[in-house]
């Protein structure tokens, strides 16, 4: 839905002089637009004015569902709508014959109805309707929303306001507060701490995995062991002493050199030196 001006005004140069009796002939609104040029208006002269125009519109068109239906008379009907941007009182009287009429009757709750007439503050605020059509398409609710935003455009741009692109504000900061910069992150180096912390760790686990001493490779550590022995004396050493020896170097089990130790005297490496207990290498 287009709208005009009065007196043929059709261009819109720098050059043109807006006139106070320019006034726009049809105007789309919400109900948030009419309740804020209200209150604009008490602050003011108490004319109703839209979008930085000097005059109000002749005539106001709004869309809207009926909420409730407070009187439905042959000749006049009260009712509220809404439009999802608010709620307005309506009043409708029917003084123009049976056509008039019939609208009155052609709404209910719940219906969407578009509404021709003037918002008015006394007694209380509310919307006079002249002329009343229901809403017979969805799409039509949509270009009215459509127009509402468009008329507001080119009501700005006719009373040469020269807007700017919208930009995001930056973040506020506290009194007192710094400011915060944006770094890049970097990730922390590891301290000696850290390092040694590791090592252990692996140490831990390197001792955890090892092998047990068994079969050949324990024969193996047994006579080497008690090799070193024989060059030294002829006791030797007894089964305890050989457990902890290897122990320290590596897993064993008393059981396993026991019996590794009585094995090697059998094939005859090894032979009982100063008592039972004490083992020796048979050279």
């Amino acid at each position: 839905m287009s709208f005009a001006t009065q007196n043929g005004a059709t261009q819109n140069t720098p050059e043109r002089q807006r006139r106070p009796e320019d006034r726009t002939n049809l105007l789309p609104v919400t109900v948030r637009l009419l309740e804020s040029a209200n209150e604009a208006a008490k602050i003011g002269d108490g004319e109703l004015r839209f979008h930085g125009s000097e005059t109000s519109p002749n005539i106001l068109l709004l869309l809207a569902q009926v909420e409730a239906v407070h009187a439905q008379q042959k000749n006049m009907a009260e009712f509220t709508v809404c439009d999802g941007t608010g709620s307005l009182r309506v009043r409708f009287f029917a003084t123009d014959g049976e056509a008039q009429e019939k609208a009155l009757q052609s709404f209910s709750t719940g219906s969407w109805v578009k509404l021709f007439g003037q918002f008015r503050s006394a007694p209380t605020a509310h919307f006079s309707v002249s002329m009343l059509r229901p809403v017979k398409s969805a799409d039509e609710i949509s270009h009215h929303m459509i127009e509402v935003a468009h008329s507001a455009l080119k009501c700005w741009q006719h009373n040469g306001y020269s807007g700017t692109d919208p930009t995001t504000p930056a973040p506020k900061v506290k009194p007192g507060e710094p400011e915060k910069t944006t770094e890049p992150w970097t990730p922390e180096k590891p301290t000696a701490e850290a390092h040694m912390e590791v090592d252990m760790e692996a140490a831990k686990m390197a001792t955890e995995t090892v092998v047990p001493l068994e079969g050949s490779a324990l024969r193996s550590a047994v006579l080497e062991l008690m090799k070193a022995k024989a060059e030294e004396d002829d006791v030797g050493y007894s089964i305890p002493e050989v457990c902890s020896i290897l122990q320290k170097k590596s897993k064993v089990t008393s059981s396993a050199v026991e019996k590794m130790m009585h094995d090697l005297v059998d094939e005859g490496e090894l032979f009982n030196s100063t008592d039972d207990e004490h083992f020796s290498l048979l050279v």
